[in-house]
C-alpha cells in the first residue's frame, strides 16, 4: 500500500534564555531580561502558529541555557501537546561566586560587587586579566596577583572549565505528542574550543522519530561554534564534518535544524547585493542537504522576506548583556538559523516570522533577538 504524503511543521529558534547562568550589569539575566516572564509569553506566540493552521510538529530551541525555566513548558494547557528531550544543561556562572565565597577568596566581595567583570571579561580571557581591564587603579594590587594564595582558586575555575560543567549545550526540543520519540542521544563536539564557548558544553542532539503512518525519521539540533576569526570557523568546519557523518550512518531521512553560526549571505561590495558566502557554500556542500528557506525563496535580493534574517544585534538584549552588539555593520542583521532537508522531503513553503514573536507583555519588543524560521516539508511515503 503506497503511504499519502504527510505534511510536517518545522519550527527553528533561538530563545536566548540565559536565566540564572549569566549576570548582566550586576543582575541574573533571569531577572534582567525577565527569562520566565518571556519563557511563558513563547506559549501565545506559537498558539498563533496553531491558530494559522501550521501547529509545529517539532520545535527546536538553541541557547536554552538554563534548565530551571523547562517547568515554563510544562504548564498545563497548550504544551500539553508537546514531549521534550534536550541536551545538557550546566550550573552557570554563579558558581564562580559560590567557589571563591568556599575558598575565602578576598576577591570575592570585589568580583560579587561587579559580576559584570566575569561575563565581559573572564569568559573571553583570564580571570585577574578581567579585573585589571575593569579595575585600572587596582592594577599595582593585582600586578602581584599571581604570588598570593590565589592559584588553589584559579586552579579550581580552569578544572571546571574542563569538565564543560559552566554552561550546557543549549539544546531544547519539542517534539507534537502525535509523534512517538524512539530514541534520543546527545553527541558533544569533538572540535577545539575557543573564546566563549570554551565555557559550553556543545554539540548535537539527536532524535529518531516515528509519525503516525509508521515512518521513521532522523531529526537533529544543533548550535555551532560563535566567531569570526579563523580559529572559529576552522572549529565550525571540523563540527560540520561530525554532523556530516551522523547523518551518513542515519538509516532514516534526516531533517537538521540549528543556529550555525555561519552567515548565508554577504554584501558585494561592488554590487550592492547580497551573495552567498564561502563558509555557507562550503556547508551545504558538504553536509549535501538543502537550505529550505533558500529553496523557496531563491532570490536574496528580491526585498526583506526573501533575505531571511534570523538574528539582530541591535535588538533589546544586546544593550542589556552588552557581549554581542560588536562595531561594523555586517554583525547587525544576519541569516545565520536554518532548516536543512534530505532528499526525502519536498519543501511546500519557509519563512522567517520576524514579526510574530513581539509581545504587549514585554513592552512590544522581540521576545529574542533571534528569528524562528519555518518550514513546511511533505515526506515522500512510499
Amino acid at each position: 500500500m503506497v503511504r499519502q504524503p504527510l505534511a510536517l511543521n518545522f519550527l527553528k529558534y533561538n530563545v536566548r534564555l540565559f536565566g540564572n547562568t549569566v549576570v548582566a550589569h550586576g543582575t541574573p539575566t533571569v531577572v534582567y531580561c525577565d527569562d520566565h516572564l518571556r519563557a511563558t509569553l513563547f506559549e501565545d506566540r506559537f498558539r498563533a502558529f496553531a491558530r494559522a493552521g501550521s501547529p509545529p510538529d517539532a520545535v527546536g530551541m538553541t541557547e536554552f541555557w538554563d534548565g530551571s525555566l523547562v517547568p515554563a513548558f510544562q504548564k498545563p494547557g497548550f504544551w500539553e501537546e508537546y514531549q521534550f528531550c534536550h541536551g545538557p544543561f550546566g550550573r552557570g556562572f554563579p558558581e564562580i561566586f559560590e567557589i571563591m565565597r568556599e575558598k575565602g577568596s578576598f576577591l570575592y566581595p570585589l568580583i560579587s560587587s561587579n559580576p559584570d567583570i566575569v561575563v565581559r571579561y573572564f569568559a573571553r580571557s583570564q580571570l585577574l586579566e578581567g579585573v585589571r581591564a575593569v579595575s585600572k587603579p587596582l592594577a599595582t594590587l593585582f600586578k602581584a596577583m599571581e604570588e598570593i594564595p590565589l592559584r588553589p582558586i584559579k586552579g579550581r575555575l580552569v578544572e571546571m572549565m574542563k569538565d564543560r560543567t559552566f554552561l550546557g549545550s543549549g539544546l531544547f526540543l519539542l517534539i507534537r505528542r502525535r509523534h512517538k520519540i524512539v530514541s534520543h542521544r546527545f553527541i558533544p563536539f569533538e572540535s577545539k574550543k575557543y573564546g566563549l564557548d570554551l565555557y559550553a558544553q556543545k554539540g548535537i542532539l539527536h532524535v529518531v522519530l516515528e509519525l503516525p503512518d509508521g515512518q521513521r525519521l532522523s531529526v537533529f539540533l544543533t548550535h555551532l561554534h560563535v566567531g569570526r576569526t579563523e580559529e572559529d570557523r576552522s572549529a565550525r568546519r571540523e563540527q560540520i564534518l561530525q554532523i556530516k557523518r551522523l547523518i551518513e550512518e542515519s538509516p532514516y531521512p534526516v531533517i537538521l535544524m540549528g543556529d550555525l553560526n555561519i552567515i548565508a549571505e554577504e554584501v558585494d561590495l561592488k554590487t550592492g547585493r547580497l551573495i552567498p558566502s564561502e563558509e555557507y557554500l562550503w556547508t551545504v556542500e558538504n553536509l549535501g542537504l538543502v537550505d529550505t528557506f533558500r529553496e523557496f525563496h531563491q532570490d536574496p535580493n528580491k526585498g526583506p522576506e526573501s533575505r531571511g534574517y534570523t538574528y539582530d544585534d541591535t535588538t533589546h538584549f544586546s544593550k542589556v548583556l552588552g557581549i554581542d552588539a560588536l562595531s561594523g555593520s555586517r554583525r547587525h542583521f544576519q541569516r545565520i538559523d536554518y532548516i536543512f532537508r534530505d532528499r526525502h522531503f519536498e519543501t511546500r513553503f519557509a519563512q522567517v516570522s520576524r514579526d510574530q514573536m513581539r509581545h504587549p507583555r514585554y513592552g512590544g519588543r522581540d521576545l529574542s533577538d533571534h528569528f524562528p524560521v519555518c518550514a513546511t516539508l511533505v515526506a515522500e511515503g512510499g
